[in-house]
């Protein structure tokens, strides 16, 4: 199967701070929509990691809604109140699925480490 588009130069790994202060002034010149445009400013990032990138962790939006979630913590009905745009039902309930993935992760490997069994067996 032939590739239509490039892959040289493409960066997959963690963003650089470098690349995080080049994305915020581009977003605001351009909007956030016009991705495929400000990907062409940041070498080795598509359109799609810009926006991913913008929409999940640079977005004053998503620093407003990790502030109020630090203050309130979960309680569901307040940060409603407080959030106009997000889904607010579904951004909550990832915080409380990634939560419940580390309990239960840790409490797998407390129960692996007493009875003395490897997790790959």
């Amino acid at each position: 199967m032939a590739s239509t588009r490039k892959n040289v130069d493409r960066i997959k790994g963690p963003w650089s701070l470098e690349e995080d202060e080049a994305l915020q002034p581009l977003v605001q010149t351009h909007g956030p929509g016009n991705w495929s445009l400000i990907s062409k400013s940041i070498p080795g990032r598509t359109g799609k990691s810009c926006r991913l990138r913008w929409c999940n962790q640079l977005s004053p939006e998503v620093q407003t809604q990790m502030e109020m979630q630090n203050g309130m913590g979960p309680q569901f009905f307040s940060v409603m109140q407080e959030m106009i745009r997000r889904e607010v039902r579904n951004y909550m309930s990832g915080i409380e699925q990634n939560v419940l993935f580390l309990r239960t992760e840790a409490i797998g490997n407390a129960v692996v480490k007493r009875i003395g069994v490897s997790k790959l067996e």
